[in-house]
């Protein structure tokens, strides 16, 4: 296989960096001069109104003044050139938004371990009257406290880069004594980490939207709050906000109706009309009752034995229910309702086993959605620590472009796996998912050969790739002036750097893959152009095994898209 040899060029990113124009760092007058806060007028000056350049932001801020990520997505951004004119609040909000559709405080530190520290408001002792006191006692007008005062400030600071000024300002407009608000005290007392303070400032710059945002979400805020309480009070078992909900909202009230209901099955015959009109907004969820309620009733011992009870007594009333109507409880009519309600009442067996078939009916729902996952999650193609870690590194855009072919030419995507055969595994197989392993992989070959067959050259263009972001990834590891560009468990870890480098250099040739004819400043590569893939995928392996052995699985994240990069790049070049 033959390869173009590919030069690609680095500079010293502590630094300077070359992206096009040179984005270059200021002198040691104005580094002192960044230690004071700037006056609004000189932001509004170098930012141009509200909006801020990218370029400039990363130019006065220091690497200390970032939170977690952010100035690496800045980097990897500008060195993107910046397709889309993102600004720093994109960039944060890219990060961030997701604390919005977390619902509770384990969620969140499982998904962001910067917040790990965060305490809920329910285990620190709050004053009479103090701004907690009141959130437990749910006399604020803007917050529940069937949801952790921690979890919902953050949302608002991290997740929406609302400012604790403006915040503070807003509550205490809102609140019924007009009182002020000691935000930042109330912020200590919970842990949750604030935002270096010019950091914060150039962010409330960055977003054009920023009073128009705030204005409506607190708005939007004050009206579910209140909604909330009253259906609370109602004696909803969850809430259940007016409007359109995100995926993960849907999904928060879903599984709490599940929890409700496994807890309390037969109250799922007394469904208010405003969980009935949840249902009926989403038919994935009625036909997910449907199928609990149908397996509950006709495929459990309990259930059978119910229903002939519930037979009997309906007879006596002069009734019948149907199991067809069992099965449909969102649909039940109120007069069975009513005699549902008299038979559990006067029933306590009934209820019991009820309840059991119930939860077998839910988990049956779990083991079939679980069948309907695509096969390459389900055989753990994932990064999953303690299970198995599956690696299948292919450029983003390749895997996509695949997707699309395989539709067209009578393939299930979800039932493929795309990879180049790059495994590395800490835990074993079963049985099951061997055979089903051997069976996808043999359909799966096939539908790959005849893709990148049907698309000449892409394999040269995708090893060439890899080529560019492995050496990319080993010379980082060498140079501890570039490990912003390495995954987060490498980048304050040299010790494991300089293993993960050692045993590569020490396994295979490295001059094999390049020459480093660079100077000191710039360092500059001219790659082998008679690589082989086999090669590559070695090396790769290998370095995905020692970083999981490192326990820095976080490896395959970085090389993936660094690997998206290089291919994005060469695919141009190649059109060109």
């Amino acid at each position: 296989m033959k390869l173009s040899a590919i030069n690609f060029n680095y500079s010293n990113v502590k630094n300077t960096i070359k992206v096009n124009n040179t984005i270059q760092k200021q002198t040691n007058s104005i580094e002192k001069q960044k230690l004071l806060m700037p006056t609004t007028a000189q932001y509004l000056a170098f930012c141009g109104g509200y909006s801020i350049n990218l370029d400039e932001t990363f130019k006065r801020l220091n690497s200390s003044e970032y939170p977690c990520d952010i100035e690496e997505n800045v980097l990897q951004t500008i060195l993107e050139n910046n397709p889309q004119n993102k600004t720093l609040y994109d960039i944060h909000f890219e990060k961030y938004k997701g604390v919005l559709d977390c619902y509770s405080l384990e969620e969140l530190k499982e998904k962001y371990p910067e917040f790990s520290d965060v305490v809920s408001a329910w285990d620190v002792e709050a004053q009479k009257g103090s701004f907690i006191d009141e959130y437990k006692n749910n006399e604020l007008e803007a917050f529940i406290n069937s949801e952790d005062l921690a979890l919902q400030l953050i949302k608002l600071y991290w997740g929406q880069g609302f400012s604790l000024n403006g915040l503070s300002d807003y509550l205490a407009q809102n609140s019924q004594d007009g009182k002020g608000i000691q935000l930042n005290y109330v912020m200590d007392k919970l842990n949750i980490p604030l935002m270096n303070r010019k950091y914060a400032h150039v962010l409330k710059l960055s977003n054009k939207k920023y009073n128009e945002d705030f204005t409506s979400q607190m708005s939007i805020k004050l009206k579910e709050a209140k909604e909330a309480k009253k259906q609370l009070a109602q004696g909803e078992a969850v809430v259940i906000p007016r409007g359109p909900l995100s995926g993960a909202h849907k999904e928060h009230i879903s599984q709490g109706l599940k929890k409700y209901y496994r807890e309390n099955p037969e109250k799922i015959y007394e469904m208010s009309e405003r969980q009935k009109e949840f249902y009926r907004q989403h038919p994935e969820e009625i036909e997910n009752m449907s199928i609990v309620m149908d397996y509950a009733w006709n495929q459990t011992p309990e259930g059978k034995s119910v229903y002939k009870g519930l037979a009997r007594f309906f007879r006596k009333m002069n009734k019948n229910v149907t199991l067809e109507e069992l099965a449909n409880a969102q649909n039940i009519i109120d007069r069975k309702v009513t005699g549902l309600e008299l038979f559990w009442k006067k029933n306590a067996w009934a209820r019991e086993q009820f309840s059991k078939a119930v939860k077998k009916g839910y988990q049956y729902l779990d083991e079939h959605k679980l069948s309907q996952i695509p096969i390459e999650e389900r055989l753990g193609y994932k990064n999953i620590k303690g299970e198995r870690v599956i690696f299948s590194l292919i450029p983003t855009q390749v895997r996509n472009e695949f997707n699309a072919w395989a539709i067209k030419h009578g393939y299930n995507p979800s039932q493929l796996v795309i990879a180049r055969g790059v495994i590395y595994t800490n835990d074993f197989l079963t049985p099951q998912q061997e055979e089903l392993k051997d069976k996808v992989e043999k359909i799966s070959q096939k539908a790959v050969d005849e893709f990148f067959n049907s698309n000449p050259g892409l394999d040269d263009v995708v090893t060439s790739a890899l080529l560019c972001a492995l050496v990319e990834f080993i010379e980082n590891l060498n140079d501890s002036s570039h490990k912003l560009f390495l995954p987060k468990s490498l980048r304050d870890d040299a010790c494991k750097r300089e293993v993960i480098y050692n045993l590569i250099k020490t396994k295979f040739n490295l001059n094999q893959l390049y020459r480093n004819i660079g100077t000191q400043h710039e360092r500059k590569f001219v790659y082998n152009s008679n690589i082989d893939k086999t090669f590559l995928d070695e090396i790769l392996k290998n370095i995905l095994d020692i970083g999981c052995g490192l326990d820095c699985e976080d490896v395959v994240d970085c090389i993936q898209k660094t690997f998206d990069r290089h291919y994005s790049q060469l695919s141009q070049q190649v059109k060109k």
